[in-house]
């Protein structure tokens, strides 16, 4: 009976999710992003599936973990849509809570677990969306950079693309350079925008460390970039370069566009910043390039991406945009 139960909430709450998605989400700030909303919707189904297939076949034990985790993926949904969205998920929620509850044997140790796994599943889904729903704007794809006219493209038109973010650096007046977008910069390192991120990079450094994999021997001068520098390039640059700046090493450094190189057990990547005056001020790119020294890119690579895309980047254009916004819409005024 209790497992009978426990199947028709599951359902109730699949439905009522499914319903609600499709009415409301149009209103939602992340309607533009159909494949985000298409994941959550094949998510749901699929674990209603999975219910039902542990339910025929008496799984209880790792059954009353499926429900849990479309209870956070629908509260991470909640998050990122409108207010008339919200009720009717939490409805679904109740019911996907309800049935792991049901069909836990040892209940208080099995709540506390629920718990955590629906903040994980809360957390992932509200950054997966969050993401496709700001994606678009914050980021440029290969060609449309290439369009640009910087020294990059043809420097380094041998190395792979990974990606590029744009930041949307709104007044400033004439005569902006890198100079000042360092300033607005100047109290925002990566690690310190959230503590989420400070985490993240506390912990790559923290690995670096213990396996050697930022040591200075993995860098070797004979294939540096800085080689493939014209006297013109060099009669430009407003640095020397070879100069070093943490993990990166800059390669040239002139008005509005600045590229850096590291070399490390997993890559070598190189760190490009361009500007480029816009309709209602500055565009701000971020781009970065990986040449494989191995097997081991690729991998490493997949493993961070996940982060640095979800996490790190957006959360660093947005503080730089609101900075730069604030600073020179003041200096505007007076």
């Amino acid at each position: 009976m209790r497992s009978t139960v426990a199947l028709a909430l599951t359902y109730l709450g699949v439905a009522v999710a499914l319903v609600a998605m499709a009415v409301y989400w149009p209103l939602s700030a992340a309607s533009p992003v159909p494949r985000a909303l298409a994941i959550d919707v094949v998510t749901i189904v699929f674990v209603a599936g999975l219910v039902a297939f542990a339910y025929r076949r008496s799984v209880s034990t790792w059954a009353s973990w499926i429900p849990w985790t479309a209870c956070g993926a629908l509260v991470g949904a909640v998050a990122m849509g409108p207010l008339l969205i919200a009720p009717w998920l939490a409805l679904s929620a109740t019911a996907f809570a309800v049935t792991g509850v049901m069909i836990a044997p040892k209940r208080r140790l099995r709540l506390l677990r629920g718990l955590t796994i629906v903040m994980a599943a809360a957390t992932f889904n509200f950054l997966l969306i969050y993401n496709g729903a700001l994606g678009e704007d914050m980021r440029a794809t290969p060609a449309e950079f290439g369009s640009t006219d910087f020294r990059v493209h043809s420097l380094l038109s041998d190395v792979a693309v990974h990606d590029v973010w744009v930041f949307h650096l709104n007044g400033g007046g004439e005569g902006r350079t890198l100079s000042d977008v360092q300033v607005a910069m100047a109290d925002q390192s990566v690690a310190e925008v959230n503590t989420a991120v400070a985490g993240l990079v506390g912990v790559r450094m923290l690995l670096g460390r213990a396996f050697g994999w930022d040591d200075e021997r993995h860098f070797d001068p004979s294939l540096s970039f800085v080689h493939r520098l014209t006297a013109d390039d060099l009669a430009l640059s407003q640095e020397e370069p070879g100069t070093s700046h943490g993990l990166f090493r800059t390669v040239y450094r002139f008005e509005r566009e600045w590229l850096a190189e590291m070399m490390n057990v997993t890559a070598h990547a190189f760190f490009c910043m361009a500007l480029e005056p816009s309709d209602d001020g500055y565009t701000l790119y971020w781009a970065i390039y990986v040449k494989d020294v191995g097997s081991v890119t690729k991998l490493y690579m997949s493993l961070i991406d996940p982060f640095r895309r979800l996490l790190v980047y957006p959360t660093s254009v947005g503080r730089l945009e609101r900075k730069w916004a604030a600073e020179w819409s003041q200096e505007v005024s007076m």
